[in-house]
């Protein structure tokens, strides 16, 4: 019976009452986590991508602990990442995209913590589809970005994604070399 009722409360999952993110906590050393996720550096991210991601993470963990107040960390977060003028943009931007993928994802959305600098390394495998996606993107890779975001919002409708990642992705500076490849 506890099985019957687990099943139809996951198949039932409204866009009024979406699903809670899922926040992977930190211990410090995500590389020997059974998740093994792929790292920004593999992602290609270039800074933007890494700041835009780094306010999504903010928004995530404000809505996985009932903090109303993550939404404005994720603005002063922005604001120092992206100037006072571009900042808030991105956060409000960034906001509609959380909210755009928590209508439109039936499963959970799995997060690194934006606090602990090993973790924000890391990738999981929605997070990966999510900055997959607003990179192609920012390089005008539709298709790519498609094929991501229906995978992120497990095959569902990706209208609303689209529109909210597109412009998020137009709202980012022109795309630079990724940071490690700066360095060589």
């Amino acid at each position: 019976m506890t099985r019957a009722l687990k099943k139809k409360s996951l198949d039932s999952a409204s866009p009024v009452a979406p699903r809670r993110p899922v926040f992977n906590g930190c211990d410090g050393d995500l590389a020997t986590s059974a998740l093994r996720p792929r790292t920004l550096h593999e992602a290609g991210a270039d800074w933007a991508d890494a700041a835009a991601l780094n306010v999504i993470r903010i928004i995530f963990a404000g809505i996985t602990e009932g903090d109303p107040h993550g939404w404005i960390a994720a603005f002063d977060v922005a604001e120092d990442l992206f100037d006072a003028r571009n900042g808030p943009q991105v956060a409000t931007l960034a906001g509609k995209t959380v909210r755009a993928i928590r209508r439109n994802r039936r499963g959970g959305f799995r997060f690194n913590t934006p606090c602990c600098a090993s973790c924000a390394k890391h990738l999981t495998e929605e997070e990966a589809l999510t900055l997959g996606a607003l990179r192609a993107l920012r390089q005008r890779q539709i298709g790519l970005a498609e094929a991501a975001l229906i995978q992120l919002c497990d095959g569902g409708d990706t209208g609303e994604v689209t529109l909210w990642m597109r412009e998020l992705a137009l709202a980012l500076p022109p795309l630079t070399a990724p940071v490690a490849a700066r360095l060589h």
